[in-house]
């Protein structure tokens, strides 16, 4: 029940398949990786987790030294790797994260997935756990500014299909995440299918921000910068029945889909407020941006608003989807505490109170001092004024 599991559209947790030998490592591995995501989610078993993360990874490393090669290649490893990486990314081990993720990216090389033959569940088995890893790789490389290794032009590998991992399951036809055009015509995607698309356009807009950050000559700004923006709303006219009220609202995976999709254009609106004072650019361009960027900081606060309630649940989306939606938050939190400092608190329901629920929400899925924290300094500011 975290954000990349292994799940089909109705939210039902993946089944795994596990071999006959219970005793082999890589079964072990992948048992006590298992666990060690429950003990994220729970309190109750939270003081479990050093031992399950440390035999976790001792099994793998065990499936590394075996003679034989097929404790190491196989599906059980690879998944056990990912359940790892996902708890260094929850507890900000960033480093330790990065070195996890290389020897899974070595293993996924190995496995081959997109030319692997076997079985309709065994391959989108497959496939979901190679999506899970490219998010995973994905956010780490923005945390630790490090270069992706996998490479998204080059991967041939279908997007996740949705349905349950049983033998009902009939996959229907899927693209390529480098054919976006075909996308709308797909007429059964799952919130596990739209993840892989958005961190997609997270990672088209870190790079088009990056060439603005290395130098004030770029020439090429405004045309990325509407290329992106219209990217991103064709994207999200397809993607829509996972961004409504309802699908925010009972599915963790949407819930967060929705944030970043919606920091990400936060993001790109402040990129070009940030270029218009760079240039000698008509004010009215800066104006309109940051009436876009506080229209979208609201849908986020909308988001959050319908899930608050529940939020101290373990099976909550606070709870579930902490390490992901830190960024949207802080992201909100800046662009609405710019308008307390404009004076500009003319919404229905205030700026300021919108302002304290975020930071309670930021407080809910950071912790002290953490890397959203210290991004939301302005936010906490204003807020104190």
């Amino acid at each position: 029940m975290f954000w990349i599991r292994l799940y089909d559209g109705k939210q039902q947790p993946a089944s795994f398949r596990l071999i006959p030998d219970p005793a082999s490592p890589r079964i072990r591995g992948l048992s006590y990786s298992i666990a060690l995501i429950g003990t994220t989610t729970s309190q109750r078993y939270a003081h479990l987790q050093p031992a399950c993360y440390s035999n976790a990874h001792k099994c793998v490393d065990l499936c590394e030294r075996d003679h034989d090669e097929t404790h190491l290649v196989c599906l059980n490893a690879f998944q056990a790797l990912l359940f790892v990486v996902h708890y260094e990314l929850t507890k900000k081990h960033f480093v330790r994260a990065w070195m996890t993720l290389g020897r899974a990216v070595t293993l996924a090389q190995i496995l081959d997935v997109h030319h692997l033959e076997m079985p309709i569940i065994s391959l989108e088995e497959m496939r979901r756990s190679f999506w899970a890893l490219y998010i995973f790789e994905s956010y780490a490389s923005v945390r630790i500014s490090r270069p992706c290794t996998l490479e998204e032009d080059k991967l041939r590998i279908f997007h996740p299909s949705p349905g349950g991992l049983n033998e009902a399951l009939v996959p229907p036809p899927m693209t390529f995440l480098c054919e976006p055009a075909k996308l709308s015509g797909l007429s059964n995607l799952s919130s596990y299918t739209a993840a892989p698309i958005m961190i997609k356009l997270v990672r088209l807009f870190y790079g088009h921000v990056g060439i603005l950050s290395r130098g004030a000559t770029d020439s090429g700004f405004w045309d990325r910068q509407y290329r992106l923006l219209k990217t991103i709303n064709d994207y999200t006219a397809i993607l829509q029945s996972y961004l409504a009220a309802k699908a925010v609202r009972e599915d963790p995976l949407a819930f967060s889909l929705h944030l970043n999709l919606c920091a990400t254009h936060i993001h790109l609106h402040q990129a070009a407020i940030r270029k218009v004072e760079e240039q000698e650019v008509p004010q009215l361009v800066a104006a309109e941006s940051r009436k876009c960027s506080t229209t979208t900081a609201f849908k986020i606060l909308s988001a959050i608003r319908i899930n608050w309630p529940v939020q101290r649940s373990e099976a909550g989306h606070f709870t579930l989807q902490a390490t992901f939606i830190g960024w949207p938050i802080s992201m909100t939190l800046n662009a609405l505490s710019r308008d307390v400092s404009n004076g500009l608190d003319n919404t229905p329901i205030g700026v300021v109170d919108a302002l304290s629920l975020l930071r309670a929400a930021s407080d809910q899925v950071e912790e002290p001092n953490g890397y959203s924290d210290k991004a939301s300094t302005a936010a906490v500011i204003a807020l104190s004024e």
